[in-house]
């Protein structure tokens, strides 16, 4: 369950897709996306760490990522088992529990701490 969050971590201080990220080509999502997507997300994630009530995160619309995102989220089984898209918000996937989304969220707010 935290090895997405932490291979999106990886990601933006390697820049190099690791464990569940493997499995994602350079067709499916182009370098410039998967970027904006690992910072967008775990932005999101670290604000939901200071907050309390939950907010989804919107996906604007204009950004060709954001299509990319939801892309993802329906189709990658790293990216649902965490989160899902209503209309144009990424929030969470109903399955998961309170506390894992504390547990992602901390991980997120740490990273950032230590960036």
């Amino acid at each position: 369950m935290t090895t997405l969050i932490a291979d999106l971590i990886t990601y933006l201080k390697t820049r190099e897709l690791s464990g569940v990220l493997e499995s994602i080509s350079s067709e499916d999502m182009p370098n410039d996306h998967s970027i904006k997507i690992a910072l967008e997300i775990l932005r999101w994630l670290k604000l939901e760490a200071n907050r309390k009530k939950s907010q989804p995160y919107e996906i604007r619309d204009g950004y060709d990522w954001g299509q990319t995102l939801k892309s993802f989220v329906v189709n990658n089984e790293g990216f649902r088992e965490l989160f899902k898209v209503v209309g144009r918000k990424l929030t969470y996937n109903d399955e998961l529990s309170l506390d894992s989304r504390k547990l992602i969220q901390q991980l997120a707010f740490e990273a950032s701490k230590n960036s």
